[in-house]
């Protein structure tokens, strides 16, 4: 299998996606190129379809870290997974370190949100 070159074309990639030859191995490579590249959110589409764990919560840290909680939310769908208050604590607080402020926003109306229920 000759590694691809990411970004793939959109063709490529729905080839790739939502192809069913696509051998688990080669959606695993591109992911971890598009990963190594900084593209996660694309990473994380190849991850999932060939659930990969390892990565997925790889990419779970690094939206914590960065404060990006539409990366974590997109992780744990991913992982199969439901929302962790620690986790969305660790992510309000980078976010705020980050100057993301509307994040730290959204995190408290999710927190309320599932305190309620």
């Amino acid at each position: 299998m000759a590694l691809k070159e990411v970004p793939l074309s959109v063709f490529e990639r729905h080839e790739v996606l939502f192809g069913e030859q696509t051998p688990k191995d080669e959606l695993l490579q591109i992911g971890i190129s598009y990963f190594n590249k900084g593209l996660i959110y694309d990473a994380l589409e190849y991850f999932e379809k060939c659930d990969d764990k390892e990565y997925l919560e790889k990419i779970k840290s690094t939206a914590i870290e960065e404060g990006d909680l539409l990366l974590y939310q997109s992780s744990l769908r991913a992982l199969k997974e439901e929302i962790v208050r620690e986790d969305l604590l660790k992510l309000k607080e980078n976010a705020i370190k980050m100057g993301k402020f509307s994040v730290s926003e959204e995190v408290d109306l999710l927190l309320v949100n599932r305190e309620k229920k």
